[in-house]
């Protein structure tokens, strides 16, 4: 089931590739399961929004499906490269 938080392949930011573009729609759900963006799942699930789609995205777009600008913030950042926690090691 999209969503259920027991099959995501992802349990760790890290787990998740720095390419984007081969992600299906499943994988980017469970991807925003760990971004702690669970009300999103279903909606980009329903826009068909995969890795290569969501590489695409801008604020605009993100806009336009009703993503908060926060969370349309993390995610820009998300597809750029940010990880969170990154660059914290010492």
């Amino acid at each position: 089931m999209l969503g259920d938080e027991n099959q995501n392949p992802y349990t760790r930011i890290s787990e998740i590739p720095q390419d984007l573009s081969l992600l299906s729609v499943e994988d980017v759900g469970n991807v925003l399961q760990c971004l702690n963006m669970h009300d999103y799942v279903e909606l980009f699930a329903n826009e068909m929004i995969d890795g290569a789609i969501l590489k695409d995205l801008d604020l605009d777009s993100f806009k336009a499906i009703n993503v908060n600008l926060f969370h349309a913030k993390k995610l820009l950042k998300f597809i750029g490269g940010w990880r969170p926690g990154k660059g914290r090691e010492k």
